[in-house]
Formats: structure tokens, C-alpha cells, sequence
């Protein structure tokens, strides 16, 4: 099918590898739409989300604005936030976890990802 060496380098490789990701969380959040959910902003987190060529892969095929967060390890962050909810319930306050992103969360202009028309 003409793949080898003179046709393709490791980059093609990399490019194809990101783009099937990015396939695949589209194939979620398609299904998402279907059941109402919008999604205008994408916020990418980890460390694929210092790579502006995914940021902008991730854009296109969305076809939504991609941001980043100031905090960029998104997994372990989201998992101490939501440990600061629990104990804050656990302590009697009545706290709804939106309270502790807008607190904690702040996104990073400086890499606003926009959609290629």
C-alpha cells in the first residue's frame, strides 16, 4: 500500500497516531451531542496539550475553540480537586464542586486553539 521507509518517517507515524486518537474522543463526544450535551470549548489537559499541533488536530476535527489549563496535568489535579470536595462535604459544608473549579481551574489564553474553516 506503498508505506516503507522512503514514504513514510516517524513523523507521518506520530501525526497518524494523534489524529486516531483524536478520532476516537470525537467518536465520544458525537455520541455525547446526541444526547444534548454541547461542547463550543474543548479543554485539553496533559501532556498532549503542550503539542500545538494536536491542540490544533483537536480543533479541526471537533470543530470547537481548544483551550489549556494553567495547571496542565489535568488527571492528577482533577483527582486533588475532587479529593478537596469530598473533604469539604465530609467537614458539613455544603459546597457544589463547580465552586472548587472556579476557584482552582484557570485556563491559559496564550494557547487558545481555533478551528481551520
Amino acid at each position: 500500500i506503498g508505506i516503507n521507509p522512503r514514504t513514510f518517517s516517524a513523523s507521518h507515524y506520530c501525526r497518524a497516531a494523534m489524529e486516531g486518537v483524536t478520532l476516537g474522543m470525537n467518536y465520544g463526544l458525537q455520541r455525547l451531542v446526541r444526547l444534548g450535551v454541547r461542547a463550543d470549548q474543548i479543554r485539553a489537559t496533559g501532556g498532549g496539550s503542550k503539542s500545538r499541533l494536536w491542540r490544533q488536530i483537536m480543533a479541526d476535527v471537533f470543530n470547537a475553540e481548544v483551550v489549556t489549563l494553567k495547571v496542565s496535568e489535568g488527571a492528577a489535579y482533577g483527582a486533588a480537586l475532587q479529593a478537596l470536595w469530598c473533604w469539604r462535604l465530609q467537614k458539613g459544608e455544603k459546597v457544589a464542586i463547580h465552586e472548587i473549579t472556579d476557584a482552582f481551574v484557570k485556563l491559559n489564553p496564550a494557547e487558545t486553539t481555533q478551528p481551520r474553516p
